[in-house]
């Protein structure tokens, strides 16, 4: 059990690289790349996230670092299950469209270190919108636990090895 459920994560996920590799396409510039990790920390994903990542590692020779505060995937500051990264990690450092907690009102949310980058070309800024993402993936992930009878409760990726 779990095939519909994991291709239709797979389609999200692709659809967010898809936005990501067009993000950096168009810009150019981002300071999240390859060995930035001031964000990678011990996160909890949904259990459709956690079971599919959990498929895809298995057998594999990944060794983590629990109990850091960090992510436990990190090795030399370099992310271990990169091609395989969560869909949070994958939005890290791009401008996205969040409501405000307090107003519900949508504004533009990005990495401080990313931010005077685009001082110069805000009116031809693109944005992510992570809400909408959130809401696909939590759909599915409800769909996901109902047939299987399990928890919606997330699961710390610590627990995946």
């Amino acid at each position: 059990m779990g095939n519909e459920f994991f291709d239709a994560y797979k389609k999200l996920r692709k659809d967010v690289i898809a936005f990501h590799d067009a993000f950096i396409k168009k810009f150019k510039k981002t300071n999240c790349k390859k060995g930035c990790s001031d964000c990678c920390e011990e996160i909890s994903v949904v259990p459709l996230e956690f079971h599919y990542l959990k498929n895809e590692i298995e057998g594999s020779d990944i060794r983590i670092e629990k109990g850091l505060g960090r992510c436990p995937f990190l090795k030399d500051n370099l992310c271990q299950i990169y091609e395989l990264r969560p869909l949070m990690c994958i939005t890290q450092g791009l401008p996205l469209i969040m409501p405000d907690e307090e107003t519900g009102v949508k504004e533009i949310s990005i990495c401080d270190k990313n931010l005077s980058l685009f001082d110069n070309c805000r009116d031809k800024l693109i944005a992510f919108e992570y809400d909408r993402m959130l809401i696909l993936l939590l759909t599915y992930n409800i769909a996901y636990c109902n047939s299987l009878e399990i928890s919606l409760e997330k699961i710390p990726v610590s627990s995946l090895i």
